[in-house]
């Protein structure tokens, strides 16, 4: 993300395979985030990508990091805006936007309404049986949780439009990629 200490290393390496962290040879994401998970705030990560060794030193995100996170998503998102010095979560799709709205126990293709606002309540992955769903109540709490969710190349909403009530609850689907059939995993540092 541009202005991340990551970004200043890593933006001319974007699209390259991740081959070590720290000197240890990883084979997958789950092996790099491994990596992650161990290290600390201000201790240096290095990657070997190709045949270059690139180093970044990373920081605890905060409040304001997080806010920096849900806007840069959001800015890149063609789908939707927001204002991010409004008080709650409140996004307006643009027409034809790429949602799928969950009806019914499965996800189809229909998007929000492009004429109406809508509060976002929750994020993360909502399946019938099995949900990652993570209550929002800022744009900081929407960049923790398009952090989580990231990976997994989705990001579901669960909105009311503005002025509802809890019968209007909603959720709806957006492949970060764009495309049902490409499932893009993302990871915003």
């Amino acid at each position: 993300m541009p202005g991340s200490p990551a970004y200043a290393s890593l933006r001319g390496h974007i699209g390259k395979d991740i081959l070590k962290v720290n000197g240890k040879e990883v084979r997958n994401m789950d092996e790099v985030l491994g990596e992650f998970e161990i290290s600390k705030p201000g201790k240096s990560i290095s990657f070997t990508l190709g045949s270059s060794t690139v180093s970044f030193t990373p920081i605890q995100l905060k409040t304001e990091q997080l806010t920096t996170i849900a806007g840069y998503v959001i800015d890149k998102n063609p789908d939707i805006s927001a204002d991010l010095n409004a008080q709650t979560v409140t996004i307006s799709p643009k027409p034809g936007n790429g949602y799928y709205q969950y009806n019914q126990s499965e996800y189809q293709k229909g998007g929000m309404d492009g004429m109406e606002k809508y509060i976002v309540l929750a994020g993360g992955l909502y399946e019938e049986n099995n949900s990652d769903i993570w209550k929002i109540e800022g744009y900081n709490d929407l960049g923790a949780v398009l952090k989580l969710a990231g990976l997994t190349g989705v990001f579901d909403f669960i909105v009311v439009p503005a002025g509802g009530n809890s019968d209007d609850v909603q959720v709806y689907r957006q492949h970060l990629s764009g495309d049902e059939d490409i499932l893009q995993k993302t990871l915003w540092y």
